[in-house]
């Protein structure tokens, strides 16, 4: 405040927060009359004290956590069966012993005390034993599927596949979507353009000399982050005279962490980035390329469709990295963000392939993933009247989903909404059932990362709110097991039941170890017509009117999608570029910003 005399015409947060120390300060050194004495808590003992517990001291388990399909595994540290400790999993390979953000924030969010505790039928609490009688009478309600909808999130769960696919086998009439905006949809469906359905794409960058990422912020969170932070950096290290440290292109809309750790960066807009991409391939492979897809993107190094023609910058940055690319065959890698169409994936995946990076830097592996509708099509078979009960688990699209679909609207017609999720959230309140869902470290589960590597999740505590229930849980309920116990699920999930003594040694080493088993990438079996087709189908950007703006909408690096805007610490967290915490903010640069009359820090309105 620049005159403490005068009261501020308004009061930033961080002047509030000095206001409030030096108050607090104040208030500590002043003896004042009335002080509120604390209550006496007495603290009860065990009264059958596990012998293998000392108390204080802490207990290490090995776990894992999914965020939409990115696997990381974990190493918690536990206190008097209370979790108060997150590390990374020496023996995960997505982890390596390290974590990320979302993986530190989940030893909070266990405790808070905003999460749903309690089952609502119309908004009013009701007996878990009310909600699995009303789920029973709905299943046989809807035999054989007719009027069923479920909607699922997109965690990489095994087990939860195979109750899905029951599902879909017992109610074959049944509509089955996903929906998660952390989920890596266009590179799922790029892939399956190239003929690789249910097939994931893992990375290995310790041995890549040449790294091109576009549209893709992979240090800065997104994606397998933590796995593709430790193999760049192992090639950052010169350890003798003959060593060269690797070379890293970026090409990206706005600034990020990739960004500012690349060799070569170019600024180019969000909507060019396939057709950059197309340049790439021209100038890397060229006419080697299968004939269909060669027509494709050999004339495309220097003209644009649409009639965007390529300026000296961009023809000066494609042609080095192909260059760079043909020179290090076999030790490559292209990566492609998600914000990108399917095509682009598949054409990542093609040219990854086509430079010999696949097995030894780029590695495809069959997660066995059921393929599923998207969202878009629910909203169509709600109007349709299709819907009579619609499940949703772990997801909330009212919030989330696309603004245009209107869920919140539509979600009205549907008479059995049953939503699971951590709150009381938008979703929850238009539900005829909300379900508390149970955390990360108060369930059991397993999750297949990107290379294959099955993990297990084991909670690190039973659920502070009894009424909790797990997606496996919830699901298995339905398919008519009266008593789910999600240990027993997914360990058949992941153990065969032939020689039960072998097998149980089996299940306790992967308990112990956190790992099933680690991934074994096989070759491919790419469908280059396929991936042509789609090449084709693409008409390129178009050429913008005068004063149009292209805006790009990504995940925040604290609250994601919003699903974590309830942890403090994360919205303290402040964000990599900009550092603005607490926050969101539209970011232009000082060009357009002249352009549009905006002076420095402030805020601007925006129409659609």
């Amino acid at each position: 405040v620049s005159n403490p005399s005068q009261p501020p015409t308004t009061l930033e947060r961080r002047s509030f927060l000095g206001l409030m120390s030096a108050s607090a300060a104040l208030a500590g050194t002043t003896t004042l009359t009335g002080c509120i004495r604390k209550d006496i808590e007495h603290i009860l003992p065990y009264a059958d004290r596990p012998e293998d517990l000392i108390p204080g001291q802490p207990r290490f388990y090995r776990t894992a956590m999914a965020v939409g399909d990115t696997v990381v595994g974990l190493h918690v540290g536990s206190v008097d069966g209370r979790p108060i400790k997150v590390e990374g999993s020496p023996a995960h390979p997505m982890s390596q012993g390290a974590t990320d953000r979302f993986n530190q924030a989940a030893v909070l969010s266990i405790y808070d005390p905003d999460r749903s505790q309690k089952i609502r039928h119309k908004g009013e609490e009701t007996t878990v034993q009310k909600f699995h009688d009303a789920l029973a009478a709905l299943a046989v309600a809807h035999a054989g599927g007719g009027g069923l909808g479920l909607l699922v999130d997109g965690r990489p769960s095994p087990t939860l596949w195979r109750l899905v696919r029951e599902f879909a086998q017992k109610y074959p009439k049944a509509q089955i979507y996903r929906h998660d905006l952390a989920f890596r949809r266009a590179q799922s469906e790029g892939l399956a353009a190239a003929g690789l359905k249910s097939h994931a794409v893992h990375y290995d960058l310790s041995k890549a000399d040449v790294v091109v990422v576009l549209d893709a912020d992979i240090f800065g969170g997104e994606g397998d982050s933590v796995a593709l932070s430790k193999g760049f950096s192992k090639k950052r290290k010169v350890s003798g005279p003959k060593q060269t440290m690797n070379r890293l292109y970026v090409a990206e809309p706005r600034f990020t962490v990739t960004g500012a750790m690349a060799d070569n960066r170019l600024r180019i807009p969000g909507s060019h980035v396939g057709e950059f991409l197309r340049g790439i391939a021209g100038a890397s492979v060229g006419k080697a390329a299968p004939q269909a897809i060669a027509d494709a993107i050999v004339d495309r190094v220097k003209t644009e469709p649409g009639g965007l023609a390529w300026d000296k910058r961009f023809t000066k940055f494609v042609e080095a990295v192909g260059a760079d690319l043909a020179a290090a065959k076999g030790r490559s890698a292209i990566i492609v963000g998600d914000r990108q169409p399917a095509w682009v994936h598949g054409l990542a995946a093609f040219l990854n392939d086509a430079l010999g990076n696949t097995g030894t830097t780029v590695f495809f592996a069959d997660v066995q993933r059921p393929e599923i509708a998207p969202i878009e099509l629910l909203a169509g078979a709600i109007d349709q009247g299709q819907i009579g009960t619609l499940i949703s688990l772990g997801s909330s699209p009212v919030y989330d989903a696309p603004s245009d679909l209107a869920l919140g609207e539509r979600l009205k017609k549907v008479a059995n909404f049953i939503h699971l999720g951590d709150y009381a959230d938008e979703t929850a309140k238009l539900a005829a059932w909300h379900v508390p869902q149970a955390h990360t470290f108060e369930s059991w589960g397993d999750f297949v990362s990107s290379d294959g590597t099955v993990a297990v999740q084991q909670p690190l505590i039973a659920p502070l709110y009894p009424a909790a229930h797990s997606a496996i849980e919830l699901l298995a309920l339905f398919l008519g097991d009266s008593n789910p116990n999600a240990y027993i699920i997914v360990k058949a999930t992941n153990v065969p039941s032939e020689k039960p003594e072998d097998n149980e040694n089996v299940w306790h080493r992967a308990v112990h170890d956190g790992i099933v088993s680690l991934g074994k990438p096989a070759a491919p079996a790419f469908d280059w017509p396929g991936l042509a087709a789609a090449l084709a189908s693409d008409q390129g950007p178009k050429v913008p009117s005068n004063g149009a703006l292209e805006v790009n909408f990504t995940l925040s690096p604290s609250v994601l999608d919003g699903r974590f805007v309830n942890s403090s610490w994360l919205q303290e967290l402040p964000e990599p570029m900009s550092k603005i915490t607490w926050d969101n903010a539209a970011y232009v640069s000082p060009a357009t910003a002249k352009a549009l009359g905006i002076e420095g820090s402030g805020t601007a309105e925006s129409a659609t």
